[in-house]
Order: structure tokens, then sequence, then C-alpha cells
């Protein structure tokens, strides 16, 4: 990338937490669909992000992964069994090589009709698309949180320099996952 003095501070370094970041451009997630069928890591998807990463992008978040296998309307890689990490692995490395931070952001899709097999759940009965879903337990959100937390640590494990939480579709929720993941390192 060029350097332009007008934007100077976007290509200073940046950090997040402990983490530094080689610039401060970030490259959002957006689903691509180039995941294998069963949601593993194949040459398309790591070129697509390993191309970002080279262009001089300083973080990398990968698009959206559910924590629960089968609930989203695309094909996202996912971080849902420990089979996944090897790969998951090789798509940190085909970002990281190019001198950019990968993270990872995982989503829960339960909120949402979108998927006729899934049933929407969230915290009252009106959906965030005025749909109609069933009010979760208090056992499901710790079900829910222990399945961000598992992803959470199959990323780390897979070498990722960190995980976002997508808590859109959760926004009542949202500060209890951040504040229990937190505690599950």
């Amino acid at each position: 990338m060029s350097k332009d003095n007008r934007f100077e501070k976007l290509f200073e370094p940046g950090r997040i937490g402990q983490m530094t970041i080689r610039n401060r451009i970030v490259m959002p997630p957006m689903q691509t669909n180039f995941a294998a069928k069963d949601g593993s890591v194949g040459e398309e998807i790591k070129g697509y992000y390993g191309a970002r990463a080279r262009g001089g992008v300083g973080l990398v978040i990968t698009e959206a992964s559910p924590i629960m296998p089968g609930n989203a309307y695309y094909r996202p890689v996912l971080a849902t069994d420990d089979k996944f990490i090897p790969g998951l692995s090789q798509l940190a490395k085909a970002i990281q090589k190019h001198g950019a931070r990968a993270a990872y952001q995982l989503v829960d899709y339960r909120t949402s009709n979108m998927r006729p097999e899934c049933e929407p759940v969230g915290p009252s009965p009106a959906g965030p698309r005025g749909e109609v879903q069933r009010v979760v337990t208090e056992d499901e959100i710790a079900d829910i949180i222990a399945e961000f937390a598992k992803a959470a640590l199959r990323v780390k494990k897979a070498g990722f320099d960190g995980v976002e939480i997508h808590g859109a579709p959760w926004l009542s929720f949202g500060p209890v996952y951040v504040a229990r993941l937190e505690q599950t390192d």
C-alpha cells in the first residue's frame, strides 16, 4: 500500500489489548462461501484471506462461524469440532505469513428463523426481525456460552491471534457471554 501523509495515523501500528497490529487497517468479516462443504478450510479460502493480508491489511477478521454445526444459512469455515483445528491452523498461517494478525469471528444464529431446521430462541418472544421465538432458558444460556468457549479454545489452539464474538443476534446476552468467556480461559 502506498503511504499518504493525510492518512499517516492509519499506517502507524495499533494495539488491541496486548496485541500489536502493524497498521490500523482492519478487514471486517464478510461471507465468502469459500469453505469446503463440510466446513473445513480449503485452498480457495486460504488464498482469499492470504491475499488480503499480502495487500497490507493489519488485521484480518474471518467470516462469521457458527458455534453449532448446521445453524448457518451459508457455507462457513467451522470451529465446532477438534477435527477442524489443523485446517484452521493453515488458515491462520496463510494470513500471518504476510505480517497481518488473524482474528476469527464466532456467532450463534439461533435467534433467527432464516433456517427452518433451527428453532429460533432469544431473550423474549419477539425476535430481532419481528419473528416469534421461544424464550431461552438459563441452562440453555450456559450451554451457549460453553459452545462459544469451546470454539474459541479451538481457534486459539489453531494459532489465531484473537476471537471476535458477533453478539448482534444476542445483544441482550452479549455482556454475559464476554464476561463468562473471559473466565473460561
